[in-house]
């Protein structure tokens, strides 16, 4: 196959996927009017491994990415609840960050982010400011007295303010990938092309959580296979189970989960990486064209060309390209990719 797959909710046979409603129950009071539509291309076989790409990165608003995609339920949970400021946590190169500003200069409210003290710049954080938000930085100590002051602040200069937590690390943005989940089921089941692994970069586990609920809600046995690009699994994995019980009521056994949260390729912790992964994620961007930066997707990519070594069965697998353009746009002009 050599064409892109595209789907969105008003797309002929995918009904079905909205039917997950009724078994969400009330963990899901609404969607948006319109969450992006996914793209999926063919890349080819490795070895024993068919290989797909779903392209967030090619979400065409708030500049793209994953955190786009939750960008959506934001809006629209901003829209619903009147909410007239917003306040959120990201470090200086944050996608999430910088899509929660361009939210913010949309709808016409002011946009605070409490930042970690750092001595580099980002496109990210260039990004926020050209939006109107502005960063108020702390000590890594003191990040949350820092976010109650901020937020206590707004609170005397506004009616209505809201805090988003850092990442969209919410039950808000880990129902936007359960509603990713819910497109990558239709695609299949229209398809006919099921895979057998969902490959992506696990950070603050939303969207790992989102993913496994919604793979237990259509009951496929799909492995839901996050690459942890910071955490060790006693963390990665507790930060999942929460984010799953989020948006599951209390009667839910957490121990029903299957949680694959893959640690063998931190490459020394946040935003670090070894020279074998630089090397390789170079080539990779060759080989496959695809914008992959050293902290989220380049990891997560090196992790599953690593994975299928050990594959002791052929797999469909679909990669998820979370996105971070920016990020990738950051390693070009720190000249790392050159």
């Amino acid at each position: 196959m050599d064409i892109a797959y595209s789907f969105g909710k008003d797309d002929d046979g995918l009904n079905a996927m909205y039917s997950f409603r009724e078994r969400l129950s009330d963990l899901i009071p609404e969607l948006p009017e319109l969450s992006p539509s996914i793209e999926i291309y063919p890349l080819g076989h490795v070895k024993c491994a068919e290989l797909y790409c779903l392209r967030d990165d090619l979400i065409p608003d708030y500049l793209g990415g994953n955190k786009a995609r939750k960008g959506f339920f934001y809006e629209a949970l901003i829209r619903r609840e009147k909410h007239d400021a917003v306040l959120t946590y990201g470090s200086i190169t944050s996608n999430h960050a910088r899509v929660i500003s361009i939210i913010a200069k949309k709808l016409g409210i002011p946009c605070v982010i409490v930042s970690p003290e750092s001595d580099q710049s980002s496109t990210n954080q260039y990004l926020s400011a050209l939006f109107g938000s502005w960063h108020v930085y702390a000590n890594v100590s003191g990040v949350s007295s820092c976010i109650d002051a901020e937020l206590g602040e707004l609170h005397r200069q506004f009616g209505n303010p809201i805090f988003i937590a850092g990442g969209g690390h919410d039950s808000t943005g880990t129902l936007a990938m359960v509603d990713l989940y819910f497109k990558i089921n239709a695609f299949q089941e229209r398809t006919g092309l099921f895979f057998d692994r969902i490959v992506f970069a696990s950070g603050t586990g939303g969207t790992q959580a989102g993913l496994i609920v919604g793979n237990m809600l259509a009951e496929k046995d799909t492995i839901i296979h996050g690459v942890s690009i910071a955490r060790d699994t006693e963390r990665g994995i507790a930060t999942i189970s929460e984010a799953i019980m989020d948006v599951m009521n209390s009667a839910f056994d957490i121990r029903s989960c299957n949680i694959t949260f893959d640690t063998d390729y931190i490459g020394g912790g946040y935003g670090r990486t070894t020279k074998d992964m630089k090397d390789k994620i170079r080539q990779y961007v060759v080989d496959y064209q695809l914008p992959l930066d050293f902290t989220y997707t380049g990891k997560a990519f090196y992790g599953m060309i690593n994975l299928i070594d050990r594959l002791e069965r052929p797999e469909r697998i679909l990669f998820i390209q979370t996105g971070g353009t920016p990020l990738f746009c950051d390693d070009l002009r720190r000249s790392s990719l050159t």
